[in-house]
């Protein structure tokens, strides 16, 4: 797989990943009620450090605090995810990254074995092999790739059978 059928291969993988995205974006009524989660949970911290001040139970009020905190925090956290819209992958980089695949693959069919560590790693190439079902998995994680996938997953090849016999 190389050439344009390696860029449009990357294409559709970046545009599945913008699709995703895209359909992950918060309706108007989700950051509503994250935004009255926030609210929710400022007042509920506000009533609970009046509590402490009135003379509750420190232990108590600091356990409370904290699941409000962290529902607080969760929901300030999924409002900036959304606040920055998906970007498409612009296509001179794909090809730039499709350009880079290809010049490793070539590297790698002409190396010598005690080279081809080395080129195995700077594509970042990680191998499984589970001898019991007799499967080999593979994952690829290059920084270009990893700049196409959803909040940070990376690409990866799914589980191959291997080859039974003299291979």
């Amino acid at each position: 797989m190389t050439g344009d059928h390696l860029t449009e291969n990357l294409r559709r993988a970046a545009n599945a990943q913008y699709q995703a995205a895209l359909a992950s974006q918060l309706s108007a009524s989700e950051v509503e009620e994250l935004q009255q989660t926030i609210n929710d949970a400022e007042r509920r911290t506000g009533r609970y450090r009046a509590a402490l001040d009135a003379g509750a139970d420190p232990a108590l009020i600091a356990g409370w605090i904290a699941d409000t905190t962290a529902m607080k925090n969760n929901a300030q956290t999924r409002l900036r995810l959304d606040q920055s819209p998906p970007q498409r992958l612009p296509t001179a980089q794909l090809q730039t990254i499709a350009s880079e695949i290809e010049d490793l693959l070539h590297q790698l069919q002409h190396a010598d074995s005690h080279d081809k560590a080395d080129l195995y790693s700077r594509i970042g190439l990680h191998m499984t092999y589970q001898a019991a079902p007799k499967t080999l998995t593979t994952q690829v994680t290059h920084s270009e790739l990893s700049s196409i996938c959803v909040r940070g997953m990376s690409l990866a090849t799914p589980t191959i059978p291997s080859r039974t016999g003299g291979s």
